[in-house]
């Protein structure tokens, strides 16, 4: 199993003279054959009617794009595969961009070039099982390959959690001299998948254990973000104690969740107002005042997503205090509407809100300011100047007494942040919402399977993140064969919770 990633390692290098292993790929012989033999163009091109420019055209008709026949072409397959990479660049694409799954993905290329063939295809083209072995194939190649020595590699770092024991340790990283900032946020195309760590206890000493190993590709990091979890903080902490050159942030999103939260909890009005909320819902649900029920809390990160609740508290306020307009004034369709709302029942089932309609301008107002300093962090990364452009866009807000208290909370944590800051122009990141991101685009991959505990499939997470180009795909399947997945996974995942329920439902299968 060593030998078997130590050629892996080999072929990325391009040092690696042995024999291909095949991977797993299933297909079956089908009359799209010339989906394989057509030559791939990066436009589409069609057939239409030429109108002369000198002929008046009085009503301009729109004509159905005829496909021009498919051509013959030499595009290459990769070692051992059956698919050009054209083909399979695009099925990657349609999972990781388009968010289509596994098993609708090889049914949308079947109806695509059926279409552009003309004729009706019935049978399936290629397995989803083929698209999924793609996906992990670049997944490992994205741990394997070397990346660049650079001592300005900052981290980003997080556990995901399914069931069972096995938490996920993911590292992604980008160097800081190669930041968007200010011109956009980060993205995924920015990113490189460092580590990916199955653990199935996660501790400061596993957390450190995982940088180090980390390092191993990049050198020692400038910088590690994370949302300052127990365990993650205690293992950077740790880690930065052995390596002065690197520093550490926190997600500023989470910072600002807590304050919230701390803000919250101090308020009396709060707990009344959540219970007055979930009361409400039920009482509106198979009513006809069904439209305005409001949003429910989430049971997770609640005070990380409070604006939709807040923002529904507001709009019923002033669906209540303002006298409905005339009715010239109104559409039909805004007309017919409104005189089918009982306002006695309204008051009835939302004047409650009225009790709270200080409390909401104050919540609504402790949100907004964590906002402004989230949105500003994520979009231009913490600098020197960092906190003097943010004070003078809180002092334009109009604040309350509260409000300043929050905003100077906010300013004390951006201000600590940026005396990390060492270099003149230097801008640190202190957000870790993209790496969220890439975790729910995971789970939405996974989907069912999300249930059954951690798999192999989270390797996909390193064919989600970069940006990656007909070569750098076709390098990733030649040099990872299907058995260096299958190693991987035995040796880092183990059992998982699906593979245990099959196991001991073949035992105690019923008689």
């Amino acid at each position: 199993m060593n030998r078997l990633a130590d050629c892996a390692r080999e072929r990325i290098r391009g040092t690696w003279a042995g024999p291909v292993d095949l991977p797993p790929e299933r297909s079956t012989t089908v009359d799209l054959a010339w989906a394989i033999d057509s030559e791939p163009v990066s436009q589409p091109q069609f057939l239409g009617e030429a109108v002369s420019p000198c002929a008046p055209v009085t009503q301009r008709c729109e004509q159905v794009p005829v496909p021009v026949p498919a051509r013959r072409s030499t595009a290459a397959c990769p070692v051992g595969g059956h698919w050009p990479i054209w083909c399979v660049a695009l099925a990657i694409q349609l999972v990781t961009r388009v968010k289509l799954s596994l098993r609708s993905t090889p049914k949308a290329l079947e109806v695509v070039f059926g279409f552009l063939r003309g004729r009706t295809v019935t049978t399936t083209m290629m397995a989803w099982t083929t698209v999924r072995c793609w996906l992990m194939r670049l997944g490992l190649y994205a741990l394997l390959r070397p990346l660049e020595q650079a001592d300005d590699w900052a981290y980003l770092i997080d556990h995901t959690v399914q069931i069972g024991t096995v938490k996920c340790f993911a590292v992604v990283g980008v160097r800081l001299s190669q930041l968007p900032y200010p011109r956009r946020c980060l993205q995924r195309e920015d990113l490189v998948l460092i580590a990916l760590v199955p653990m199935q206890q996660s501790n400061a000493m596993t957390v450190k254990q995982a940088l180090e190993e980390a390092e191993l590709r990049t050198g020692v990091p400038r910088l590690i973000v994370s949302d300052e979890g127990g365990d993650v903080r205690g293992g950077i902490e740790q880690y930065c104690g052995d390596h002065l050159h690197t520093s550490s942030t926190c997600d500023m999103a989470h910072k600002g969740a807590n304050l919230l939260r701390k803000l919250l909890e101090g308020d009396q009005r709060w707990p009344e107002f959540v219970a007055q909320l979930g009361q409400t819902k039920g009482k509106l649900q198979q009513t006809a005042l069904a439209w305005c029920v409001g949003p429910s809390l989430r049971p997770k990160a609640r005070f990380m997503n409070l604006g939709a609740p807040l923002r529904w508290a507001r709009w019923c306020l002033r669906v209540l205090d303002q006298p409905w307009p005339p009715s010239a004034a109104l559409s039909d369709r805004q007309r017919e509407v409104l005189t089918k709302i009982d306002r006695e029942q309204l008051e009835a089932k939302l004047g409650w809100l009225r009790d709270y309609r200080e409390a909401i301008e104050q919540w609504s107002q402790w949100h907004e300011v964590i906002q402004v300093v989230v949105r500003q962090v994520r979009r231009c990364g913490i600098g020197k100047e960092s906190v003097e452009t943010l004070r003078h866009r809180l002092e334009a807000m109009k604040l309350s007494p509260s409000g300043r208290d929050a905003a100077n909370v906010m300013l004390i944590f951006v201000r600590l942040h940026a005396t990390a800051v060492r270099r003149p122009g230097e801008l640190l990141i202190a957000s870790t919402e993209i790496l969220e991101s890439l975790f729910g685009e995971l789970k939405t991959l996974e989907r069912q399977q999300a249930g059954s505990g951690l798999t192999g499939l989270m390797l996909a997470l390193g064919a989600i993140v970069s940006a990656w180009t007909d070569e750098e795909t076709t390098k990733a399947l030649e040099a990872i064969p299907w058995k260096a997945v299958q190693a991987w996974i035995d040796e880092r995942v183990g059992p998982t919770v699906q593979s245990q329920r099959r196991t001991l439902q073949a035992i105690f299968t019923e008689t």
